[in-house]
């Protein structure tokens, strides 16, 4: 074997462990961030029922409070954040289904 083809095999099996390391980082990444993403909005849907239920199955004036909280949120964090009433609904009912979703 000549010394360039070994020094191809040798990047290609380096190429290869560091390839494979670098993608578990990514998916470890991605399942870690997801992991955070889901308890923010269990906590923004926990809040959400504290305030405006006061930790009971429906609210009164749930509809407004969300619209304005959306308004608000959209506002400080961008239109195409995922703060829109309907999206807050949606944490709000995640709460409701997953009370025990941290544990």
């Amino acid at each position: 074997m000549s010394k360039s083809e070994l020094s191809t095999t040798n990047i290609d099996a380096l190429y290869n462990d560091v390839k494979q390391i670098i993608d578990a980082g990514i998916a470890n990444g991605a399942k870690a961030v997801h992991s955070i993403i889901c308890l923010t909005y269990w906590k923004v849907g926990q809040r959400i029922v504290e305030e405006e239920q006061h930790g009971e199955k429906r609210a009164e004036y749930g509809k407004q409070i969300l619209k304005r909280l959306s308004e608000k949120l959209s506002d400080t964090y961008g239109a195409n954040a995922s703060y829109s009433t309907r999206d807050l609904r949606n944490y709000r009912q995640f709460y409701l289904v997953f009370n025990d979703f941290p544990k």
